[in-house]
């Protein structure tokens, strides 16, 4: 029985807190994210973030806000494959998507986020060139730096080791090992 009544209360503090949050006293804003530079056929871990308000100007948690990629032209899939995501809102009243792939036609999208009959978008510019600065300065750059890492850790090893060997100078043999970087490797292109 007290379980009854509990659901009864939850059942109806849910109705309450619909109706006080009709889909016509709910505004929506873009908060973050619009105005971005994404690359063509890139993915974005961005996040674009809406707040949603009730008729009063407070936050409004716990909404179901829709967001959409347009169907053609520039735009993407979220990371569920899919044009369309939904997210609720947390107690600030803010929900948001991240995670796009974006396709490779390039110029202005818009994510349209909407909670009701209220929307907002989001303007993406999706970039060609921001897709071949990409791929010229970001991914390789990364992997010299890797390759520098491992190599200046393999030389600092063999100079800790140096270190060590001269340190025991009272032992009867004194070993010492050189650093050692081996034989360069040049790679051109893509490995």
């Amino acid at each position: 029985m007290a379980r009854m009544g509990t659901r009864l209360v939850a059942a109806g503090l849910a109705a309450c807190t619909m109706l006080a949050q009709s889909p016509g006293a709910l505004r929506i804003a873009a908060r973050e994210g619009g105005g971005a530079v994404v690359a063509a056929g890139g993915y974005s871990a961005r996040r674009y973030v809406v707040e949603v308000t009730g008729s009063a100007g407070r936050p409004a948690p716990k909404v179901t806000v829709h967001f959409r990629l347009p169907a053609e032209g520039p735009g993407g899939v979220f990371a569920s494959g899919l044009r369309s995501e939904t997210a609720l809102t947390d107690e600030q009243g803010l929900a948001y998507v991240q995670g796009i792939q974006w396709n490779s036609v390039p110029g202005k999208a818009r994510l349209v986020a909407a909670v009701g009959g209220a929307e907002t978008a989001f303007e993406v510019e999706v970039s060609a060139a921001q897709a071949r600065a990409d791929k010229a300065g970001g991914r390789r750059t990364s992997k010299k730096w890797l390759i520098l890492a491992v190599v200046g850790a393999a030389a600092g090893g063999g100079l800790v080791a140096a270190g060590r060997g001269k340190s025991s100078a009272s032992a009867a043999s004194s070993t010492v090992v050189t650093p050692s970087i081996g034989t360069p490797t040049i790679v051109i292109g893509r490995p």
